[in-house]
């Protein structure tokens, strides 16, 4: 009964040194997916701000949260960090390499804000 305690403890360390395979699957879903909504929030508010009157766009876009674009990059860039941790990284299949390289990229060129001079 006694050794039943390091037991539980060594495999409480061990799950939590390693990540399961099907955890990291749903993390590179999380970042394919919020890479996805911060293409499609951007795209969506640049044709909204084109719909305004040239004095108001002026004025909306510059309001357009800026903090909020690099809060979300600084934690997409964290995850894929993450992701590419060797422990993590030698888990994951060629597929998921492959997603993960791509999102990577697709990161890389995330900007914060949007142009407001394109508007004029």
């Amino acid at each position: 009964m006694n050794f039943a305690i390091p037991i539980m403890l060594s495999l409480i360390a061990l799950s939590a040194t390693a990540t399961e395979p099907s955890a990291l699957e749903d993390k590179l879903s999380y970042i394919e997916l919020r890479s996805a909504k911060f293409i499609s929030g951007k795209e969506k508010m640049t044709s909204g701000y084109a719909e305004l009157a040239p004095n108001i766009r002026q004025i909306v876009c510059g309001a357009y949260p800026i903090a909020t674009d690099k809060a979300t990059i600084k934690d997409l860039k964290k995850e894929i960090a993450y992701m590419e941790e060797k422990e993590n990284f030698t888990q994951l299949s060629a597929e998921q390499i492959a997603r993960l390289a791509t999102q990577k990229d697709v990161v890389a060129k995330f900007s914060p804000g949007i142009d407001c001079t394109a508007f004029k």
